[in-house]
């Protein structure tokens, strides 16, 4: 059941009301008879509707409405009155109505219909309680999300910004909240453009391709950019999320996007990254095996010397690379027991080495120290890394010298090594010849003399007495060979490498000492110069390469990586050069051909391709490198990237090309000088087209000759003392207009600017100016005539810039404002217009166009003194050649007088039309109590008698409605001041209010198109559709459409339907004829007289009505342009 306050000051209509809704059978109605009445009983229990009057002694309806409003109480609320002006209307909703009901007429669908929008008005208050509920829960939800949070609406406004993103920004939701124009991306891009947000509502190619990368997911957009405003300067990292917000019908009503702060997840990162690149650089550079296993043996890591040494690719390693078939199938059961023992947890951090056979991809062999510790993740092993050592040459060496053992007694002496024999304290018992000779002393002075002690270094001394006491202790664990420092008998120092055992059965040992000094300085010069030689090629800016005889890339800088877009330039060596990095790869055989025949080729250009596919343009210098023997094995040299010269070159052409052109069509003729006999004479280098055509003379007869030849007047003209001014101090000199004669010249007007250029020659630039020079001495003198004419005037007459700066005023407009023209003339002036006025003054200027630049306007304006005048203005708009306006000239005239008079006749006649809504008002709540009241009786008394006497007094008070109904509308016409009025979208908006059922309204009324009407032209217009739906029968088409024609406006309405008999044409606009009330026509002739504007019917009977309303000169405009 719903509860419905009523209130009226007319208890026959509380009564007649409260039975009609009751009897609805859903509603429970209450009464108030007064406004304080109805505010006791809002306040002391709660309704579900408020129906009121409007017209009330006291308080009225509006002003009931607004002291609901004020204290906060949503309750819906309905106008129900007779009084049905269009202001009241407007008032209502602007104030909070929710639905307006003109009474009277039948009340039985007067009654439902109030019903109807009782029970909707409920329906929509419920609804928006909910709505609002499900705001506030999303809103909370959305404030305190962890990620920076705002939404906006599907026009741009912002309907949510969270706590996170206050903190973000630094910006309050109260400075956001409501605010468009893209306000939301000025915290982070300091300007107003479309961001994310923005492409989930629209497409802009543009913002997008600012964005490094946008992913798309369904309809959600993500996005990552560095701003580096941000955080005082230090810039942050920014993770976005964009998406589109349904409403509860599941159409788009905005989008929302969060923000997160990732600065310190990308720092992590990028830390983690460089980490790792440079792990993986160290790894490749050195010498030996570095590798990861997971926990099934399979290679996860390798570096480049596992490649080389074990003969597998990156192909290979992609497919999956077993540890175990990488060792030799002796020895893999060993190598197997330790992956069972990482597997276990069972392998300590710290395990000892262990020798292995190694098998390449080829199936050859080699021995192997591996060295191995458990990887750890989450506190369990998840596989193994270590490094490998290849200890082929170590056990050669070891072989050797086992060999040699066997042999010792024979080639100890002869042998090309140091040997000695050992004694357990160390003591020498025997030298050979080498030794001697690499000790620097006799055999006496060494022999059971010296210990082996006294030769070594005292840095190694310690490491090796060590390994000397183990060998005796446990000689299977002391190392054979190493190298160690000698310290020779002249003071010298030799590195050595050693090789010593004891001599089976004794604690004697047998020392081999060879002498790698040359070796060890030869490789550290070669060490050194391969770091100066990759460090110099490194840091170069050009590419350095080698291609083998097969053209394969063997070698080249880390530039030829960064050049052609690789990561590393291990993904480049090896590589045939012309398939994978010509271009064209024919080009790289015509490349050989030209090396070959000459043995170098310079600035050769070459098309390469990078990495992408992209072509990339170089400048090579190449030659062929040779062998020992005088084999070519290939072809080195450098390549330099060209493109930016390219670009430049081809700049540079363009930029003569353009000087050359801008030089040849100049409209000013320009020379150019070079001075001579150290200023003071100038010989002429170039002479344009424009000059020709002044002086009347060819370029070809003036280049290279003086100027002082060619033109002999250029001394008393003053040119020559400009030259040579400009020539000594290189300052701009303009050289204002002044006569040049000589013997071809009879005298003309020159103008010059004289300029120098970087490379000393001076530039002349000159206009013939006498044409203009007379056109401002006939200028002068029209104007002279021009002021003496304006001044007489009594109008006001002015002429102003945009930016208000007068330029001419009559005495007359000066006057006006009480000052004088000289004390206006080239200053800023406006006139004080009255506030009301302002915006509709502006409109009208800014409705004047290049087709349309004259027009007409009344306002109001404060003079000095305080008095406001009225004033009319006749104003043209001047438009430069890009149709924007550069001034206004302006004629006008003071029409206070008259206006007061109409102004006195309008509240005249407004407080007629008061007086008659008043009585209007109080005749119609009577008629629907009679009305109301005759309904009940033949709903409860059903004779015929009876019945056909209420028909005859409701019939009587339905006309006696019509009757008021008119003078209410009539009532209106002249009350306001007619305005312009755009017609085309008048007919657009009475289209969409008008029920046309199947009927099609075609608008070709041109854009633009205004007229000066009364404000009561919607009226007209709605008529006009009204009438063709109702009574055109068989209408399926109306058309609105206009056309100038001589000096007025014609605006034709036309449908296809029955048309207008002869007979009737005019009649249908005289009052009372007509099917229904016979006021519409009549009201519209009246409405559109006001203004000069007058209509007529002129269509063909059974072919359609069609109406013409014709639109005087002056009373109509096109608001941009023509149409």
């Amino acid at each position: 059941m719903i509860s419905v306050l009523y209130v009226d000051d007319e208890p026959a209509l509380l009564d007649l009301t409260k039975i009609f809704l009751e009897k609805m059978g859903n509603i429970s109605v209450d009464v108030a008879d007064s406004g304080p009445r109805a505010l006791e009983k809002v306040d002391a229990r709660q309704y579900d509707v408020v129906v009121s009057d409007y017209m009330m002694p006291g308080m009225d309806g509006i002003a009931l409405l607004k002291e609901i409003r004020g204290k906060g109480n949503t309750i819906p609320f309905i106008i129900f009155t007779g009084k049905g002006r269009e202001e009241v209307v407007i008032e209502a909703f602007e104030n909070g109505a929710d639905f307006y009901l003109q009474k009277g007429g039948d009340p039985r669908p007067q009654f439902a219909e109030l019903e109807r929008k009782i029970s909707r008005a409920v329906e929509l208050y419920k609804a928006r309680q909910e709505h609002l509920e499900s705001e506030e829960r999303l809103r909370q939800i959305v404030q305190f999300l962890p990620d920076a949070t705002f939404a906006i609406d599907t026009d741009g406004k912002v309907i949510a910004w969270n706590r996170s993103m206050e903190r973000m920004t630094g910006v309050p939701a109260s400075d956001m909240l409501g605010k468009g124009n893209f306000e939301y991306a000025l915290p982070f891009y300091h300007e107003r453009r479309p961001i994310l947000i923005d492409l989930v509502l629209g497409n802009y190619p543009e913002i997008e391709a600012k964005y490094p990368s946008i992913r798309r997911v369904g309809n959600k957009l993500y996005a990552e950019i560095t701003l580096p405003h941000l955080k005082q300067g230090r810039g942050a990292s920014l993770w976005f999320t964009a998406a589109p917000l349904y409403d509860t019908r599941g159409r788009v009503a905005g989008a929302i996007e969060s923000i997160r702060d990732i600065t310190e997840k990308k720092k992590t990162l990028t830390a983690l990254a460089e980490s790792e690149r440079r792990f993986r650089e160290l790894a490749d550079l050195l010498p030996v095996v570095i590798f990861e296993m997971n926990r099934e043996g399979v290679l996860t890591y390798a570096n480049r010397v596992a490649f080389e040494l074990f003969g597998y690719t990156d192909e290979d390693f992609g497919k999956g690379l077993s540890t175990l078939q990488m060792i030799a199938p002796e020895d893999r059961e060993r190598a197997k027991e330790a992956l069972e023992m990482m597997r276990k947890g069972l392998m300590p951090r710290s395990s000892p080495p262990r020798d292995y056979t190694a098998l390449r991809k080829d199936g050859t062999t080699f021995p192997i120290t591996v060295y191995m510790t458990p990887i750890f993740s989450g506190g369990e092993i998840t596989g193994l890394r270590g490094i490998i050592i290849d200890r082929t040459a170590q056990k050669e060496i070891e072989n050797a010298i086992q060999e040699s053992e066997r042999f010792y007694r024979t080639i100890f002496e002869t042998t090309g090594t140091a040997t000695v024999l050992i004694e357990n304290d160390g003591t020498i018992s025997l030298a050979n010849s080498e030794f001697i000779r690499l000790a620097g002393l006799s055999r006496d002075e060494i022999v059971n003399k010296k210990k082996w002690m006294d030769f070594v270094v005292q840095e190694d001394l310690d490491r090796m007495q060590k390994q000397h006491r183990l060998r005796r202790s446990d000689p299977d664990k002391a190392l054979k060979n190493y190298e160690f420092r000698f310290f020779t008998g002249t003071g010298e120092i030799r590195h050595i490498y050693l090789a010593v055992s004891l001599i089976p059965g004794t604690q004697k040992s047998i020392a081999s000492l060879l002498n790698i000094t040359p070796r060890k300085r030869a490789e550290e010069a070669l060490l050194e110069a391969n770091r100066e030689y990759a460090s110099l090629l490194n840091q170069i800016q050009d590419v350095y390469y080698r291609t083998d005889t097969e053209g394969r890339l063997v070698r080249a800088s880390n530039s030829w990586a960064l050049l052609l877009g690789y990561d590393d330039i291990s993904e480049c060596i090896g590589r045939p050069i012309a398939e994978d990095f010509y271009y064209n790869p024919a080009d790289r055989e015509a490349f050989l051909q030209e090396i070959y025949r000459n043995g170098k080729v310079t600035r050769y250009e070459v098309l390469l391709r990078r990495k992408d596919g992209t072509p990339v343009l170089v400048s090579t210098n190449s030659h062929l490198y040779y062998a020992p023997d005088g084999s070519v094995l290939g072809v080195e040299g450098t390549f330099r990237d060209i493109t930016e010269e390219k670009h430049a070159r081809e700049q540079v052409r363009k930029s003569e090309e353009r000087y050359r052109r801008i030089f040849s069509t100049m409209p000013s003729a320009v020379v150019v000088y070079e001075a001579v006999d150290n200023g003071e004479d100038f010989i002429i280098r170039d002479f344009n087209p424009k000059a020709e055509e002044i002086e009347h003379i060819s370029k070809n007869e003036v280049i290279g000759r003086r100027v002082t030849d060619v033109f002999p007047g250029v001394r008393d003209f003053g040119l020559l003392l400009v030259l040579q001014q400009v020539w000594k101090t290189g300052e701009v000199a303009y050289f204002p207009p002044a006569i040049y004669r000589d013997d071809r010249d009879p005298g003309t007007w020159r103008e010059n600017w004289v300029y120098r250029l970087t490379s000393g020659e001076i530039v002349a630039i000159y206009n013939d100016v006498s044409s203009w020079i007379q056109a401002q001495d006939d200028l002068r003198k029209s104007k002279e005539l021009y002021h003496t004419i304006i001044e007489d005037q009594t109008e006001f007459i002015c002429r102003f810039l945009p930016d208000g700066t007068h330029v001419f005023v009559n005495r007359a407009y000066a006057a006006c404002f009480g000052r004088t023209p000289e004390e206006l003339t080239g200053k800023v002036f406006r006139p004080v217009i009255y506030p009301d006025d302002r915006e509709r003054v502006r409109r009208f200027f800014a409705s004047l166009t290049p087709g349309h630049p004259v027009g007409t306007i009344e306002h109001r304006v404060i003079m000095p003194d305080g008095d406001v005048r009225w004033h009319q203005w006749s104003d043209r708009a001047i438009f430069d050649e890009k149709g924007r306006p550069i001034g206004y000239q302006s004629v006008g005239r003071d029409i206070t007088g008259p206006k007061r008079v109409e102004e006195a006749l309008r509240l005249a006649n407004r407080n007629l039309n008061l007086l008659s809504s008043i009585t209007r008002h109080d005749i119609a709540n009577q008629l629907t109590v009679i009305q109301g009241s005759a309904t009940l009786i033949e709903e409860e008394q059903p004779d015929p008698g009876i019945s056909e006497k209420v028909g005859i007094i409701a019939r009587a008070a339905d006309r006696i409605a019509a009757i008021i109904r008119f003078t209410k509308d009539y009532e209106s016409v002249g009350v306001e001041i007619p305005l312009w009025q755009d017609l085309r979208r008048l007919v657009d908006s009475v289209a969409g209010e008008t029920p046309l059922g199947e009927v099609r309204l075609i608008n070709d009324i041109p854009r633009g198109t205004e007229i000066f009407v009364d404000s009561l032209i919607r009226r007209v217009l709605f008529n006009l559709v009204d009438n063709a739906v109702r009574f055109g029968e068989k209408v399926t088409t109306i058309r609105f459409s206009g056309e100038e024609k001589g000096d007025s406006l014609f605006i034709v309405c036309e449908d296809d339907g029955v048309g207008i008999l002869p007979a009737e044409k005019e009649k249908i606009f005289c009052r009372g004829y007509g099917k229904n009330t016979g006021m519409g026509l009549f009201l519209s002739r009246e409405i559109l007289a006001i203004t000069g504007i007058t209509i007529t019917e002129n269509g063909v009977p059974g072919k359609g009505a069609r109406f013409e309303i014709r639109v005087p000169a002056g009373k109509y405009r096109y608001a941009s342009g023509n149409p």
